[in-house]
């Protein structure tokens, strides 16, 4: 599994050759992130047959309660 990291976020590429399947997992932190264009980019390389993109806004970073750890009794 090739882990890719960039200032604010990472990449991971999940490889099943035996399936014809390829699987990105995508994570940035920064508020102006621009998701589509790597996307774009992915399947313009890949070219593949079929894609089904999910897109998932994490929480508001910008509060601490969010980004703490918390302590489990």
């Amino acid at each position: 599994m090739p882990l890719v990291a960039f200032n604010g976020g990472h990449m991971t590429v999940h490889v099943f050759p035996e399936l014809c399947y390829i699987s990105a997992d995508v994570f940035n932190c920064k508020e102006n992130a621009t998701p589509e264009s790597f996307f774009n980019s992915f399947r313009n390389y890949f070219n593949p047959e079929m894609t089904k993109t999910t897109l998932l806004k994490r929480g508001d970073f910008c509060s601490d309660s969010n980004i703490k750890t918390k302590l489990l009794d």
